[in-house]
């Protein structure tokens, strides 16, 4: 589980590996080249391997996350 404190942000990466984010609590910001993706609490998002995307803590209140690779991958 990763903690992001409100205003965090992560620079450009990307995975050699497909990635699920599953957020617990709170809101982030996913975006990869020009799209942008808001996701609250139950909501998941899977990445292609090799997608640079940052990710970006929204609102006041910190984020807690889940992130890894989706069962099987």
């Amino acid at each position: 589980m990763v903690v992001g404190s409100p205003g965090a942000r992560m620079a450009e990466h990307a995975h050699a590996f497909p990635e699920t984010r599953w957020v617990v609590e709170g809101f982030l910001r996913i975006t990869a080249g020009a799209e942008a993706v808001d996701l609250g609490p139950g909501d998941r998002l899977d990445l292609p391997p090799n997608l640079p995307h940052t990710i970006e803590v929204l609102g006041l209140a910190q984020a807690i996350y889940v992130s890894g690779m989706p069962a099987g991958a």
